[in-house]
């Protein structure tokens, strides 16, 4: 069984869910005639933090160094780093860095960390790695501190990709991204950070983990547990794009909110899998199902952005196969990150993706748009042939790369475009040029 229960259609991407208006969905490419949506790309600056040896929040490069004695060793193609928290003889934790070979971590007891890093604080927090102090954004700093808490006796390993990679040497940046795939697939369970709650928040939560933990339907909810299930799911954490395949691989995910913590589980049998299918744009069996939880004719449950990556990683359990480049183009070039090109990069441990290799010193945007372009086009065009589909809207057409190409086709550029913010100029001779190369 391929990847998702709803292939591609003939007729491409359907239209919005109903409730939703035209303002909502700009640039809907099922909506085109021969107009592309126009952007103004980025300037791909080149005198970044990075290059001046600082990560996003001031820490200079040698102090991972300092962290680790063993630092000469550490080979970034072949080895990872480790957080080790030890439980401190007066309260609280201390934290070293350990080195493993990525090919012992199937054998390797340890967890990994998913979080939403923020916006880069002019006020960081400081801990202490290895007797050296080390900046760590706030949102990380409340995950370290809600886990030295007595309640929750959290000791042992834990990859943190801000405090285990050294963010400020982009060679090795390069070189790590291509390991996060087998970090988060081996990881014993993968923590979701969701942030603190407030005190109130706090009672809520008791609230919802009452009806969470008896499995009380939704539909008996009281309008607090609704409220907060909400919030929940609206959290800037779903936004993310590196969460994605942190979710996708993890074979074990706990959801921590503060104090409180539930399991994936307490969340996804609530989930609709069939109700996500069907509304998909790609679902292509005409049918419709309305979502198991119903009240008054609405559904129960508001899943905010959060609902992608659970109907996702329902199908990713069941699949276990690699998401076709141009949908998950299509499905995640909404959710955010710093660096546009992590929009790829941070997906590769879920796509299979040949040629698409990490380099923030020297891939630029563009290139890595050429270069997706072309893998997507070419994933398109076979299963078109393969399908038998019309490939194309029309055969005759003097050549127009805007007007003689399929549907399907059309929604992956625009949704690459979108994804990576390409410059319009830049974009249509690229376009032009992989169209002819992959011979559409």
């Amino acid at each position: 069984m391929g990847y998702g229960l709803f292939e591609a259609g003939r007729n491409g991407p359907g239209h919005a869910d109903e409730g939703v208006s035209r303002n909502d969905i700009q640039d809907d490419p099922t909506e085109w005639n021969t107009e592309w949506p126009r952007t103004q790309g980025p300037r791909e600056d080149t005198d970044t933090v990075q290059d001046k040896g600082l990560d996003a929040l001031g820490n200079s490069s040698d102090v991972w160094d300092k962290m680790n004695p063993d630092q000469s060793d550490f080979n970034p193609e072949t080895q990872v780093r480790m957080l080790e928290i030890h439980r401190a003889q007066i309260g609280g934790c201390e934290y070293t860095i350990r080195n493993f070979n990525v090919d012992d971590l199937e054998s390797l007891h340890y967890k990994a960390l998913s979080y939403a890093w923020g916006q880069p604080s002019h006020n960081p927090h400081t801990i202490e790695v290895s007797g050296n102090p080390f900046y760590v954004s706030r949102t990380l700093w409340k995950f370290l501190s809600v886990s030295a808490n007595k309640n929750h006796h959290f000791y042992g390993l834990i990859f943190i990709d801000a405090i285990c990679i050294n963010q400020s040497r982009s060679k090795e940046k390069s070189q790590q991204v291509k390991l996060m795939g087998n970090i988060y697939r081996n990881a014993d369970s993968v923590i979701v950070w969701l942030g603190c709650q407030d005190y109130l928040e706090h009672w809520r939560c008791h609230d919802l983990d009452v009806v969470l933990t008896k499995r009380k339907g939704p539909e008996n909810w009281e309008t607090s547990e609704h409220s907060l299930f909400q919030d929940i799911c609206s959290e800037p954490y779903w936004t993310r794009l590196w969460v994605v395949q942190e979710i996708m691989l993890a074979r074990e995910i706990t959801i921590q909110y503060g104090h409180w913590s539930w399991r994936w589980s307490d969340f996804s049998r609530l989930f609709d899998y069939d109700a996500f299918v069907s509304n998909h744009p790609f679902n292509n069996s005409g049918k419709k199902v309305k979502t198991r939880h119903i009240l008054h004719g609405q559904p129960v449950l508001n899943w905010g952005k959060a609902g992608l990556i659970f109907g996702h990683k329902y199908e990713w359990d069941r699949a276990r196969k690699p998401i076709p480049v141009w949908r998950a183009t299509y499905d995640f070039r909404d959710q955010g990150c710093s660096d546009l090109r992590d929009k790829i990069w941070g997906l590769l441990g879920i796509l299979d993706a040949p040629g698409i290799s990490p380099d923030y010193g020297r891939v630029s945007v563009s290139r890595l748009f050429e270069n997706v372009l072309k893998l997507g086009l070419n994933e398109l065009h076979e299963e078109e042939i393969h399908e038998s589909v019309d490939a194309y809207t029309s055969e005759t057409a003097s050549w127009n790369f805007r007007d003689n190409i399929s549907r399907r086709q059309k929604s992956f550029i625009w949704s690459l475009r979108k994804m990576l913010n390409i410059d319009d100029r830049v974009a249509d001779i690229i376009i032009e040029r992989v169209c002819k190369h992959v011979g559409i």
